[in-house]
């Protein structure tokens, strides 16, 4: 007999398998779709997925998987959008803190440019990340689903920084902290 959380593990599962197939019209028509777990040149734009914080404030990582398109991560996360409202209610209905959201897209170019590290989570209360070594020094902007979201050129938050702000912008590394990235946390 199942119980509850292998049940929720199961849908969780299948809603993921289904959001890779929720794809933008010019990514059905691709010929290949390569999903891996880092990034690749074939799979450079990827999700990290976070679920709370640990005593450190570090940002638990409950799953990152890597696209070969940006649209097949906006896909994956329509689909899981999708599956709130599934589940009776409405992204109006939802509390912000109690739900995902994208907190911060981070671009390998200017101008929100190339590969993607997109990182969704349910609050922007300063909890953060050591960034992978696919991604570590490669950073040069930044798109804010948090007010304000800050890069540290050393791991566990040391060094020098550069704060991005604004929701919903996209703004530029300084020259100093360029492709300078080790760890990020996410402010309100």
């Amino acid at each position: 007999m199942l119980n509850f959380g292998t049940c929720r593990r199961l849908a969780v599962a299948a809603i993921l398998v289904a959001g890779t197939a929720v794809l933008s019209p010019q990514a059905a028509h691709a010929v290949t779709t390569t999903v891996t777990v880092e990034p690749t040149d074939s799979a450079p734009n990827c999700l990290i997925t976070t679920s709370g914080e640990d005593a450190n404030e570090n940002l638990i990582i409950t799953s990152q998987t890597c696209y070969s398109t940006y649209a097949q991560v906006l896909g994956v996360l329509k689909a899981r959008s999708i599956a709130v409202t599934v589940n009776s209610l409405s992204l109006s209905d939802v509390v912000r803190p109690l739900s995902d959201f994208v907190i911060g897209v981070h671009y390998e170019n200017i101008n929100g440019g190339g590969a993607t590290m997109t990182v969704s989570g349910s609050a922007c209360n300063g909890g953060g990340l050591n960034v992978s070594a696919a991604w570590n020094d490669r950073i040069s902007s930044t798109y804010n689903g948090c007010p304000n979201i800050t890069h540290y050129d050393n791991i566990n938050y040391g060094g020098s920084t550069y704060t991005t702000s604004g929701v919903g912008s996209i703004s530029n590394l300084s020259a100093a902290m360029n492709d300078k990235t080790s760890s990020i946390k996410y402010f309100s």
